[in-house]
């Protein structure tokens, strides 16, 4: 068994990456500068670069992850097919860490997920700055951000979120989601969680994206009764049941007191009356969903190539993805690479939970591994299910959480040796 963070030596490849996880996957191609996509190849080039030439470089696909394995292979021959360079690149990137730069310390892992809380409340901040001090928000985001990114801002805000220090209400709720995790699940002070994670949860209600609340809180808990045995699992589910009905009980209490725009409330009135009619729930995703149907049914086997739905089907003046990533893969490349992916995300889900299941065994519930592989289970999850909504799989920012998930299950499963 391999010693857990014993020496605090820097781990450079690992720390440029947790950077491009968040924020440097989204800012390399929204910053002022960033006029075309050349600053993201040059920072996804150097990475990899330096994971070849690293002595932790070391090529290993196990049975758990193989289908995940052959599906990114899949994604970076479509793509590169497809003329979309970069996302080759940043897929091979996630593709290259997940099964070739093996060796890294979870303990340094462990350290430098920090960055993602940082910049997550600083996220949140941005969004209640937004909130409350649009002008000097407005003035600031103008000079941060490219003008079309600036323009979408403004007009997320008007009309669903505020999206604090990203492009995107969706990318700004990822983040903050992602930071909230990592700062419940690690051995944090209660004030350094109660504080921030009040300043987080307020930054994820103001991005309006209801998705990622209840997923996100969906997960969370789940987090919590997976992998426990015997009498400790009925404890973790009478605990978790009792803590969720009280919640529901005060959503319900506190909702009529809130405004109608507000996300939870319109979260709870859309579990309620969920109606595909709704145009407040669907946001058009109906007519987006019956597209990819019907690109799929005219092409089942092989699809019509990576980004032809965005390429070919319009929608309210632009174009744009499936917002289901499922929807969007049969169309795109058929059935049978929907099913690699359907069935590698049942595998590594299971496999995430089965390895949570031993470490509980051995471990403190607040130790390293434990912590890292719940992180893992929930990026897994959150994606998969986030995938019915949203597009996730050709996003980076999406995608590399998940393949830092994956990444994080077979590390875990190689030092404990389980």
């Amino acid at each position: 068994m391999e010693v857990v963070g014993g020496k605090k030596n820097k781990d450079l490849v690992l720390q440029l990456f947790i950077l491009y996880v968040t924020p440097l996957c989204v800012y390399l191609q929204s910053l002022f500068f960033a006029t075309t996509n050349a600053w993201a190849a040059i920072y996804i080039a150097m990475i990899a670069g330096m994971m070849l030439t690293n002595r932790r470089f070391s090529v290993q696909v196990k049975s758990t992850d193989s289908l995940f394995f052959v599906f990114m292979l899949i994604a970076c021959f479509s793509s590169i097919r497809a003329g979309e360079y970069l996302y080759f690149m940043q897929a091979f990137l996630v593709l290259l860490f997940v099964w070739g730069y093996t060796k890294y310390d979870i303990g340094s892992l462990y350290r430098y997920l920090d960055v993602i809380v940082y910049f997550g409340i600083a996220c949140a901040t941005a969004c209640i700055i937004q909130e409350l001090w649009n002008g000097f928000y407005t003035g600031f985001v103008s000079k941060l951000f490219k003008s079309q990114e600036v323009e979408t801002i403004l007009r997320l805000e008007e009309n669903m979120g505020n999206c604090g220090l990203m492009s995107q209400t969706s990318h700004s709720a990822a983040c903050i989601l992602n930071a909230f995790l990592i700062l419940m699940f690690k051995n944090n002070p209660k004030n350094k969680k109660i504080v921030w994670g009040i300043i987080l949860f307020l930054g994820l209600l103001l991005t309006g994206k209801r998705a990622h609340l209840f997923m996100g809180a969906l997960v969370f808990f789940l987090s919590f009764f997976v992998g426990y045995e015997g009498k400790k699992e009925g404890n973790a589910i009478v605990k978790g049941s009792i803590l969720a009905v009280a919640l529901v009980c005060v959503l319900f209490i506190v909702m009529p007191f809130l405004p109608a725009d507000n996300t939870i409330a319109k979260g709870v009135n859309t579990i309620v009356n969920f109606d595909l009619d709704d145009e407040d729930i669907m946001h058009g995703r109906e007519l987006l969903y019956a597209e990819a149907i019907l690109m799929g049914e005219s092409s089942p086997l092989t699809g019509h190539g990576w980004g032809s739905f965005k390429k070919t089907v319009s929608y309210r003046g632009g174009n744009t993805d499936a917002h289901n990533i499922y929807l969007q893969l049969f169309a795109e490349e058929g059935v049978i690479v929907l099913a690699v992916f359907i069935i590698s995300a049942i595998v590594l889900t299971y496999s995430s939970i089965q390895l949570l299941k031993k470490l509980r065994r051995k471990y403190p519930e607040h130790s390293v591994e434990v912590t890292l592989t719940k992180l893992a289970f929930c990026f897994l999850l959150f994606f998969y299910l986030y995938g019915l909504t949203g597009n996730g799989l050709y996003n980076i920012d999406f995608l590399i959480v998940l393949g830092l998930g994956v990444s994080i299950i077979k590390r875990v499963k190689q030092v404990t040796n389980v």
